[in-house]
């Protein structure tokens, strides 16, 4: 499966990108990349998401997906940088490179001793606890609806609000190693949709464990909304979705960990009753 080289590092490598000054753009590396970001990102719409997200569209390459851009409002900060401040300023006890943090610190810590290790550091900048767990709920509860095997530790963090001048959780982005892209490369399908075998992270291996240390929490899924943004927003149609490996993947993970929406409909027969 996965082979991590570093806990900063994505398993993935970097894609494409670039920016028109409006939106930014992001080419598939993996096939399926652009997909993964497009269905995540209306999924969140569709669930009134309590806490900011960066949303996702394709482009008129369906290998593209584009976002606003958050600059020059934000800055990203991820927790990974964080980390290599607070070690560079001598900090943290007998730690002198985020090599030494990594094996002393880091993978010394329980899942939920992780959480709160991210909440202190997060508390050094202004972020509340509360806010803290709230942003890392929503996002461990997304990942591990979509089988996100790529929450490395500089895939999350702060951003900087420069009209208020302080800090504030990161939006929730960068969702395109889910759903099962790059199979054949970090493992087959069948493994990579098999919950005991898939590797997560940040917190846990443990796709269980990874989510079990933070609060219980669902989204407020409305299928039928979700419906509403698919016919308004694809322009490759309905089949092109269908035929998606992401699509039946995600559809599976709808009708396995939620089964239901907020109003009690049923996801999987609501989808193929509208041609999805």
């Amino acid at each position: 499966m996965v082979i991590f080289k570093s806990l900063g590092e994505s398993p993935a490598g970097d894609q494409i990108k670039w920016t028109d000054g409006k939106y930014h753009y992001k080419q598939d590396k993996f096939l399926g990349e652009a997909m993964s970001e497009y269905l995540c990102s209306l999924f969140l719409q569709a669930s009134n998401c309590p806490i900011p997200y960066i949303p996702y569209r394709l482009d008129s390459n369906p290998s593209v997906c584009k976002s606003p851009s958050y600059k020059p409002n934000f800055t990203f900060i991820s927790f990974y940088s964080i980390v290599r401040r607070e070690v560079k300023k001598g900090n943290i006890d007998k730690v002198n490179s985020l090599e030494r943090w990594e094996k002393l610190v880091w993978r010394r810590l329980s899942s939920v001793d992780k959480v709160e290790y991210v909440c202190s550091l997060f508390k050094k900048l202004g972020v509340s606890r509360n806010d803290t767990i709230t942003y890392l709920t929503c996002m461990v509860e997304l990942d591990t609806l979509v089988l996100n095997i790529d929450r490395h530790l500089n895939n999350f963090g702060v951003r900087y609000n420069r009209s208020r001048n302080s800090y504030e959780p990161m939006f929730l982005f960068d969702n395109g190693i889910s759903l099962c892209v790059g199979n054949g490369v970090f493992g087959s399908l069948r493994d990579m949709r098999n919950t005991r075998k898939i590797k997560m992270q940040p917190f846990s291996t443990s796709l269980h464990r990874n989510r079990s240390c933070l609060p219980e929490f669902r989204f407020a899924f409305d299928v039928r909304e979700f419906v509403k943004l698919l016919d308004s927003t694809n322009t490759f149609g309905k089949q092109f979705i269908k035929v998606s490996t992401q699509y039946s993947v995600f559809k599976s993970r709808l009708a396995i960990v939620y089964h239901t929406d907020i109003n009690g409909i049923n996801i999987l027969n609501y989808l193929e009753e509208n041609g999805y």
